[in-house]
């Protein structure tokens, strides 16, 4: 259909599709063709780019090899170029329209921004995003020197523009690729997130169009979105530049969740070999006693079981470590080294009571409270920037709380359970709480009842 037909741009900025007509669901929105889709896979060995092609060679096929060049500094080499050329460039047009600054971005942020999340763990998580693109643009300085007619801030524009806007599919036609092809896609990337999808993006290899169709019938001059996907706060901040506000309990997908540093702890037994393994084990440069984890609101995520795992380890003696090395239920060479089933009662308290010492620093370290962040956006009339990070800062620490509740309350009192009644009894307070009742269950409560039968035999 003639695009105009069907949507329209509006706001000041021009930044938000909505409908122009009634939509029934079904019915096709939008239909881009693939020759309007710009991707670097399309322009890799023609001379469309100069630029690409003067990295290319000066890599020089040892380089291409040695040579960490992530896929979205190729497509941002070529948009750097298209900009460049202005009126010369086929996409201009496109790239006129996109917006010229991306101040909303974490890449961008400074002390103003960074002292609003004062505690969180998001804030290294950002400065590591700028350094590495930092580091993506010197190698490209590097390599062309003067013919890069682009600075840093450039660069990091069309690192956020991808970044913020991309999209991807198995194949294209004429590119096929196990690890999928990106692209952008002048008009189709103006949508706005909405989890559930209102519009579905697919490529129909039929008629080579990236094809919208709606999922639902969408009144006339009602806001057009499509899904961004299943992420939390986090990853929608770092990489779209907002948050999702309003449904921070959310469990499945996670909505919420903070990414903590587990260290070395001072009562860790027999620290002097478990040093050694960790550093051994570290992917960092230079190596870090330092383990991060994700949590979410489940332990049925794969972070959290590694918490307890490496904990697990950390908590036990060396002999009995090395014994599981041997037959495989701890790995010494994950990072950091984990022991996925636990060894003993006492052995699991202190992995507990070892994640409840964590967590509450984690929650020290910022300067709000929870309470606090709460009547900030329950007041409103904060900017948008500052309401993103307040929220962000809130949802961190709803799930603190959370692991909290969980270790403290549930955990806790079925490991210290006294004789197979009580234990009984726990276990039925916790039944059907979902994989956190599972967890006690599978390993908690038959670790205590084992325990339990050989006191009373």
């Amino acid at each position: 259909p003639d695009p105009s037909s069907v949507l329209e741009l509006t706001d000041a900025d021009r930044r938000t599709v909505v409908a122009a007509r009634d939509i029934a669901v079904n019915d096709l929105v939008l239909a881009v063709p693939v020759e309007n889709l710009m991707s670097p896979r399309y322009f890799k060995n023609r001379t469309e780019s100069a630029w690409y092609r003067l990295f290319w060679d000066a890599l020089g096929e040892e380089g291409r090899m040695l040579t960490y060049v992530h896929p979205d500094t190729w497509m941002a080499l070529y948009m750097m170029e298209q900009r460049w050329l202005g009126e010369a460039s086929r996409w201009h047009e496109y790239l006129s329209y996109l917006p010229q600054s991306f101040d909303e971005m974490p890449v961008f942020y400074g002390d103003q921004q960074f002292k609003w999340l004062v505690g969180s763990g998001f804030v290294g998580r950002a400065k590591h995003a700028r350094a590495s693109l930092s580091e993506q643009y010197d190698m490209l300085k590097e390599h062309l020197g003067d013919q890069l007619h682009a600075t840093l801030e450039d660069f990091l524009w069309a690192r956020s523009a991808i970044s913020s806007r991309v999209f991807g599919w198995q194949s294209l036609p004429g590119v096929e690729s196990e690890d999928g092809v990106q692209f952008m896609v002048p008009l189709g990337d103006m949508f706005n997130h909405r989890s559930p999808k209102q519009i579905e993006w697919v490529f129909n290899a039929s008629s080579g169009h990236l094809e919208y169709i709606a999922q639902e019938n969408i009144t006339k001059g009602d806001e057009l979105t499509i899904s961004y996907g299943a992420k939390c706060n986090s990853k929608y901040l770092l990489h779209y530049g907002f948050t999702v506000s309003g449904v921070s309990e959310r469990r499945n997908p996670p909505l919420s969740s903070v990414r903590i540093k587990f260290g070395l702890p001072l009562d860790a037994v027999d620290p002097t070999e478990k040093k050694a393994l960790i550093l051994g084990s570290s992917m960092d440069d230079p190596p870090s006693l330092e383990a991060e984890f994700d949590l979410t609101m489940s332990i049925g995520r794969l972070d959290g079981q590694d918490v307890f795992s490496y904990l697990r380890f950390v908590y036990a003696d060396y002999s009995t470590v090395k014994a599981r090395f041997k037959n495989g239920s701890c790995k010494k060479y994950s990072s950091p080294p984990k022991c996925g089933t636990p060894f003993s009662v006492s052995n699991e308290k202190a992995t507990v009571a070892g994640f409840l010492e964590v967590l509450d620093a984690a929650e020290e370290r910022y300067e709000t409270t929870l309470e606090r962040d709460n009547e900030l956006l329950a007041t409103g009339g904060l900017p948008v920037w500052q309401k993103d990070l307040v929220i962000l800062r809130r949802d961190e620490k709803v799930v603190l709380r959370w692991w909290r509740h969980f270790l403290k309350d549930d955990v806790m009192p079925v490991l210290h359970a006294s004789t197979l009644e009580e234990l009984e009894t726990r276990e039925k307070e916790i039944k059907g709480r979902g994989p956190e009742s599972q967890y006690i269950a599978v390993r908690v409560v038959s670790l205590v009842r084992v325990a339990l039968d050989k006191t009373e035999l």
